[in-house]
């Protein structure tokens, strides 16, 4: 007995070797990067300059696109609008300043490349000098901290000393030193997109100032598709979520961060195992058979995560491998989430289901810093599902059997009476499959930069043992991304990652298969009067009730080789071109390579009888590589009109190869699959290799007047190998207009109040191209037949053309509104969508003349609408500070058309119930809706038995066995009586954040919740299974009042079998102490976090299963909300550090 090596650990000697070797190249090759500073910026640049008559606004922004000269500055410090005329010709910028601000109330101060402007007495200017007077000389130091209103530190915050050309910048981590002239000094601390404050010493010598965001917003970016936006000028719907919303959690796959973070994003964890994948809903699914997942951009690379693709299907395991679980979460900077067409019409084809795009951590200038992350953690099973003990089952099951005609299971029931003195114990299956496992994280990270180069490099290692035993995911990853200003006009960047993952899967999400190996299902049907191990200390061997040979569930989990290995690497590189002040172009080429192998192996051992070794192995490797270029016009006419428009060009292609092969009948176990030729038996080999490609033109139009009305007109075309020869170029436009009130005339005696108003509205047209390739295409298969005996084999056509096959297109209108109040203390978010897909992906039945069953065309329709919510509020911002973030999404589903259908039959379900089927699709109901029978109680006489068979109830009833409910009221029972027994999808979801902190200690919950949906839970039934609790309450002659049936046979879907599925769970609960500064004084340590962490600690539910967020068929659209042997969610308890050096 042994569990499966892990093939010589993550990563083999050579490799080792092979990392160090890559890592020192990269810490070299940054290191050249960041040599030395060079001569003084300001000294060596000399500039030209001929303006008439032009605002002090234009020749700011001419110096800042001909230079590289940054202004800093509070709009009330400068008069933007002033009238000047300039005409220098190769001076110091100083001389420009003295003439631009001559007679004015704004002064000036240099530091290198950054300018501070700042308000002193009229009249005064201030210019550069090499050496400052003696009654200049300071003679007080002062050391300080600068954070944002959440304690993280604000690099290249400009800090002066009122009255004086004194002044610094902050570091990296936001501080600070300067000497001032007296102890009672006041100091101008001022940071763009914040309030400017002033400080008064009074005598101190340290200080830690929290600048508050300023009413306006400033010039808080946020990334969106090709470039970023200024907040206030989006005109789409766009939820953000940065790196503080999800550093204390535990995430083995970056889509795991969504979960009740932004409205309108719905992620159902479909499998709890390690490295198991999640589905996530951007404002609902728009396809049926499609796919329905966002696409999602990382560093600018766009991946859709089908995780059905990156696998080779040798496992079986019921869920394939996640392979965003190859990406480390802990490098996210943060992710933004596009929901309307305004925002996702950039990506065309691509677009129609949300668009997430992932920023990674990239280095900022000033001070180099080096981090340490680490935490250790333990989970355990949150919640075991009740069954009876060995005494009640020998009870149940000797009574089903005997109903059922056969030997009762259990020679003497009494052997297992706890009354009885010296009973067994019976086995416990879940206490003997489920463990405590250990989760730990480890992350390096060196980042910092100057004005030249910027770099941020990381390196982590995680690993998470599941609580299921046999079930692990390790992952080893580096990160290195770099910036580089080559010249005034030139700027070269690289985004680089690279990961090795394991994953020892358990077989879960899945019915019991013919030995028996669905791995929590076994664990729940195993008998609890059978053992573990026999005497001798080998795997006991035994039958079921039913007298066929059940595979010992321990024996399966630790015996059974199901081991998937994934290496990627994936990145891209890019160079802007400032072609002239206002026009910019960048190019960048990108690649992402994933190889994925499988391995599998089922010894004999553990057996039935007969029953010979398995192995199986198989490879998946793909390889898309992506070229962009794109041009940016940007400019700003008289002041008032601003204008930016983009235009590009984009081709993508990727390429896919997969190889299966394996054996049977192996003399023994030592090789596993290593070895397929000690097979006796081969089986049949498998290969494909498959691509795609797509070619874009892009185009976008951002214009604003007066920082009111703000207008966006999006364009995309793209051509896609997947469809048909007629359809292969679509056009997605979009349009999207919004009216910021609040800078109004008239809003202005409402400052005080309403902080920010800006009504929104936007509709256009996105697609979705994600169905396998070559559908449009006739296509030909292998086909075996008889000739004289011997099987030859020959092609033959298998798919109809249709080259006409095209896009799945949605179109969305979109209505918002963004509200702050009293100064940005309170802000909402507001947005009513309606969506509706059109030309929908089907497999339609044709004649049977034409030699086939079914076309894949384009018919059907649905659409889904709803109102999303966001509320976040500032509740106490003193030395007490309490922030809460809110938000909720109503959704409605509905399919509007089936190309003629009214309904079909669909869903997975379960091969041993014989349940073929749980849902249905029908015009005018949601998509996962669940279909089956309605109970109407049981049998108790003779009469009601032949009173129901003669209008159709089963043959076989007799009294004590179901009844099912005429629900048409024709007076018969039959498959019409079929009926929607609920909803997979939810009434409304939602999140709930609140933030604490108090000095040193800061305290996060995380709540998110489901409400209305339901679930098919096809594990432990009182209808179908004799170890269910109830089963002690089965109709007998002597119990009659009761609604449980006689025996278990059932194979229809019932309503017992469907359950409330809401849920209210506290997520996460994070409470952190930051060390006192004063304790690293004189050293190397600029902070150090303790944190302890509670995820999924508690659950509010009503479901009986394990988790009721579950769906076993992953992401599958027609499945969802089936629970089959799920893996169980666990309850994490974990301890973290964070040091920055």
């Amino acid at each position: 007995m042994k569990k499966p090596p892990k093939s010589n650990g993550l990563f083999p000697a050579c490799l080792k070797f092979d990392l160090k070797m890559k890592l020192s190249l990269l810490f070299f090759v940054t290191a050249s990067f960041v040599m030395h500073a060079s001569v003084t910026y300001s000294q060596k640049t000399k500039i030209s300059l001929n303006r008439e008559s032009v605002t002090v606004k234009e020749v700011i922004d001419e110096i800042e696109t001909t230079t590289e000269f940054k202004f800093l500055f509070n709009t009330k410090a400068v008069d933007l609008n002033r009238k000047v005329s300039v005409k220098v010709r190769k001076v110091p910028v100083n001389i420009i300043l003295d003439l631009l601000f001559k007679d004015s109330e704004t002064t000036y101060e240099i530091d290198d490349r950054k300018i501070l402007l700042t308000k002193t007495a009229p009249n005064k200017t201030v210019a550069i000098t090499s050496q400052p007077t003696a009654a200049d000389l300071p003679v007080v130091q002062i050391k300080g901290t600068i954070t944002d209103s959440n304690g993280q530190p604000l690099p290249s915050a400009n800090i002066v000393e009122k009255g004086t050309k004194t002044g610094v910048t902050t570091d990296f981590d936001g501080k600070f030193s300067l000497s001032v002239s007296n102890e009672n000094a006041i100091l101008v601390i001022s940071y763009i997109g914040f309030d400017t404050q002033e400080v008064a010493l009074k005598g101190q010598t340290t200080i830690k100032v929290a600048l508050k965001e300023s009413a306006a917003g400033l010039n808080e970016v946020v990334v969106v598709g090709y470039g970023t936006q200024k907040k206030h000028d989006i005109t789409g719907s766009i939820s953000s979520i940065n790196k503080n919303a999800i550093k204390d959690l535990v995430l083995t796959s970056t889509e795991q961060a969504l979960k009740g973070q932004a409205a309108g994003v719905q992620m159902t964890q479909s499998s709890s195992a390690p490295g198991g994948n999640a589905s996530v809903r951007i404002r609902g699914g728009n396809s049926i058979s499609a796919g329905n997942e966002p696409l999602y951009v990382i560093d600018g690379f766009p991946i859709y995560n089908d995780t059905a693709s990156n696998s080779t299907g040798v496992l079986g395991n019921g869920q394939p491998a996640n392979v965003l679980a190859s990406i480390n979460p802990s490098d996210i900077e943060s992710m933004e989430i596009l929901k309307d067409a305004s925002a996702t019409a950039i990506y065309g084809s691509r677009g129609a289901n949300g668009v997430i795009i992932i920023t990674t951590k990239r280095g900022k200038t000033g001070q180099s810093s080096v981090t340490f992350e680490t935490y250790y953690g333990f989970q355990q099973l949150s919640k075991k599902i009740d069954l009876l003990d060995a005494y009640d089952y020998a009870r149940s099951v000797n009574a089903d059997n005997i109903r059922r005609g056969r030997q009762p299971y259990v020679a003497n029931p009494e052997l297992y009476n706890p009354a009885v003195p010296g009973a067994l114990q019976g086995t416990d299956w879940q206490d003997e499959a489920f463990r405590v496992a250990a989760t730990q994280n480890y992350q390096l990270g060196f980042s910092g930069g100057d004005d030249k180069t910027k770099y941020s490099i990381s390196g982590n290692y995680f690993t998470q043992d599941g609580i299921l035993l046999g079930s692990d995911f390790t992952r080893g990853s580096i990160r290195v991304n770099l910036d580089r200003n080559l010249s005034s006009k030139f700027k070269l960047g690289l985004s680089f990652s690279s990961s090795l993952t394991e994953n020892n899967q358990a077989k879960t999400d899945s019915d019991l298969d013919a030995n028996n190996q669905g791995a929590v299902s076994a664990i729940l049907y195993a008998p609890p009067t059978q053992a573990v191990y026999a005497a001798d200390g080998s795997y006991n061997r035994f039958r079921g009730p039913d007298g066929n040979f059940y595979v010992n569930p321990i024996a399966s989990l630790l015996e059974i080789k199901n081991l998937s290995k994934t290496n990627r690497t994936f990145g891209n590189i890019f160079l802007d071109y400032k072609i002239t002040k206002d026009l910019l172009l960048k190019v960048s080429f990108g690649g992402d390579q994933i190889n994925v192998k499988e391995d599998y192996y089922n010894p004999a051992s553990i057996q039935d009888t007969g029953i010979t070794a398995k192995a199986r192995i198989g490879v998946n490797q793909s390889f898309s590589w992506l070229n962009e270029n794109t041009l940016t016009y940007t400019k700003t006419f008289a002041t008032k009109h601003n204008l930016t428009a983009l235009a590009g060009f984009s081709r993508q292609k990727l390429t896919r190869e997969t190889v299966t092969a394996g054996s049977e009948r192996y003399v023994n176990d030592i090789l596993e699959d290593n070895n397929l030729g000690g097979g006796a038996t081969a089986n049949l080999p498998g290969s494909s290799v498959t691509d795609w490609e797509l070619e874009s033109y892009i185009g976008r139009i951002n214009y604003g007047y007066n920082d009111r009305y703000l207008v966006t007109l999006t364009g995309r075309a793209d051509g896609s190998s997947r469809f048909g020869a007629s359809n292969k170029f679509a056009f997605f436009p979009s349009g999207s207009v919004a009216w910021r009130v609040s800078e109004e005339e008239f809003m202005k005696s409402t400052a005080n109040v309403i902080s920010n108003l800006k009504l929104r509205t936007s509709y256009g047209q996105t697609g979705n191209q994600e169905i396998p390739q070559y559908r449009s295409l006739a296509a030909l298969g292998s086909n075996n037949y008889p000739i004289g005996g011997i099987i030859g084999s020959g092609i033959g056509p298998n798919r109809f053309a249709n080259p006409d096959l095209r896009w799945e297109t949605t179109a969305q209108f979109d209505a918002g509104i963004d509200l702050s109040l009293f100064n940005n203390r309170i802000n909402i978010v507001a947005d009513y969508y309606d969506k509706r897909t059109k030309d929908l992906l089907l497999d339609v039945q044709i004649p049977g003349s034409s030699g086939f069953v079914s076309s894949l065309q384009n018919v059907g329709s649905v659409k889904n609408t709803g109102l999303e919510f966001a509320l976040n509020t500032v509740n106490f911002d003193g030395e007490f500070k309490w922030k809460t973030s809110f938000n909720i999404t109503f959704n409605k589903n509905e399919v509007l058309d089936l190309g003629g259908e009214y309904e079909r039959v669909v869903g997975g379900g379960s091969a041993s119930k014989q349940i073929t089927n749980t849902g249905i699709l029908r015009v005018g109901e949601a998509v996962g809706a669940f279909y089956g029978y309605v109970t109407d109680g049981l049998f108790q006489t003779q009469a009601e038995v032949d009173a129901g068979k003669a209008m159709g109830q089963p043959t076989t009833s007799v009294i004590g066995d179901r009844r099912y409910k005429d629900v048409n009221g024709d007076g018969k029972f039959n498959e019409n009586d079929r009926t929607i027994l609920g909803y997979a999808q939810p009434d409304f979801f939602y999140g709930i954040t609140n933030t604490f902190s108090y000095k040193n200690y800061d305290l996060s919950v995380l709540i998110n919740g489901v409400q209305g949906n339901d679930i098919v839970n096809l594990n432990v039934n009182a209808q179908t299974d004799v170890n269910a609790p109830e089963s002690l309450n089965r109709w007998t002659p002597t119990n009659t009042n009761t609604d449980i049936q006689r025996h278990t046979v059932d194979t229809r879907l019932t309503n017992k079998q469907v359950e409330d599925g809401s849920y209210l769970r506290i997520q996460n609960i994070s409470f952190g102490y930051n060390m006192p500064e004063s304790v690293f004084k004189n050293t190397f340590v600029q902070s150090v976090r303790l944190y302890v962490s509670l995820q999924n600690w508690w659950t509010f539910t009503d479901y009986k299963g394990y988790n009721p967020d579950v769906s076993s068929f992953g992401q599958d659209n027609l499945s969802m909300g089936v629970d089959r042997g799920g893996y169980p969610s666990a309850k994490t308890f974990l301890m973290g550090l964070n040091v920055k050096l």
